[in-house]
């Protein structure tokens, strides 16, 4: 009798994940449009792939992490069209949980409160174009702890920059927006929410063949660099792009706008002269996001960024890949 309850067991367990995976996989589907040739990022790092939920909104797709209690990517497609819509809809600040992902696994309101740390939108309020869809992009799974001073300047100009250059330039473009855990001192928010040290903004314009991204560091400090797709994908075990991983444009680092002004005024994009960053190599200065920073230091330290990533190889970014899973052999060796 044992025997056979255990066997009951198992199959409704089996049923339970076939569901669970089929449910993920008819979510994302139901967005596909959103995705490069209607593929979405691929998890390759099987450590990254543990208790993960796949989303489907209005206007973007995200793929939660219940071990972070954030998304590790949030995707969306943004055009002239939707970008036009998206500037008639006011802001509304419902920041709310999200009841599709277990209570074991979500990250909560009180997670944030007394953290130093600003709700960060991953897809941003401001690109969505219907109420319905705003309303969406303040649920916490499209929230990561963010640096105040990244949040409201570096990276709201950088989102600014991507939707002037879209508009002004009549140009499509998939956006990839998430964080990176590296290093061994990683912090955490109310209950055992992980701060990013990273943040990455993958784009592609499908119409320009130009691929590439923003990496900042999730601190006061401002230091942010563009990096290559490739180098990225080293970095997050993500496959950003499946369907177009062959591409050689992933191999090169474009000069990407970084504010409304330079976008406006960019009609193409620039390589750089070495395909490297040193980004990855920088973390968070702890205790930072309470110290205001100070203009003249974040351009230096923008320019030493760049100085830096010319002596820089690809095989060290390799030789440091295994960093992106730290966090994840720690919380489970817990």
């Amino acid at each position: 009798m044992k025997e056979k309850i255990v066997k009951i067991i198992k199959s409704l367990s089996f049923l339970l994940f076939f569901a669970c995976a089929s449910s993920n996989a008819s979510t994302l589907e139901r967005c596909n449009k959103i995705f490069y040739a209607k593929v979405p990022p691929i998890i390759e790092n099987a450590l990254l792939s543990k208790d993960i939920y796949e989303l489907c909104f209005s206007g973007f797709a995200v793929s939660y992490s219940g071990i972070s209690k954030t998304g590790l990517w949030s995707a969306s497609l943004l055009t002239p069209e939707s970008l036009k819509a998206a500037y008639q809809i006011k802001r509304n600040n419902t920041f709310h949980e999200e009841e599709r992902i277990p209570f074991q696994h979500r990250s909560l309101l009180t997670d944030y409160r007394g953290s130093s740390f600003d709700r960060g939108h991953l897809s941003p309020s401001a690109d969505r174009f219907t109420v319905q869809d705003q309303y969406e992009s303040f649920s916490l799974v499209n929230m990561i702890p963010q640096s105040p001073h990244n949040n409201q300047e570096e990276w709201r100009l950088i989102e600014e920059a991507l939707r002037a250059f879209v508009t002004r330039n009549n140009q499509p473009v998939y956006v990839i927006t998430g964080p990176l855990f590296l290093g061994n001192k990683l912090r955490k928010i109310g209950n055992n929410v992980l701060v990013p040290s990273h943040i990455y903004k993958v784009v592609l314009f499908p119409k320009l063949n130009v691929a590439g991204a923003y990496v900042a560091i999730n601190d006061e400090s401002g230091r942010y660099d563009y990096v290559s797709i490739n180098q990225l994908q080293l970095y997050s075990g993500i496959k950003f792009f499946p369907k177009a991983s062959q591409s050689e444009i992933f191999n090169y680092r474009f000069i990407l706008p970084v504010n409304s002004h330079e976008a406006v005024n960019m009609k193409s994009f620039r390589v750089a002269s070495n395909n490297s960053s040193a980004i990855f190599f920088q973390l968070p200065k702890q205790g930072s996001e309470n110290i205001p920073p100070i203009s003249n230091q974040v351009n230096s330290m923008v320019k030493q960024n760049r100085s830096e990533m010319v002596n820089l190889a690809t095989d060290a970014a390799k030789s440091n890949v295994n960093l992106v899973s730290d966090w994840v052999r720690r919380i489970l060796s817990k």
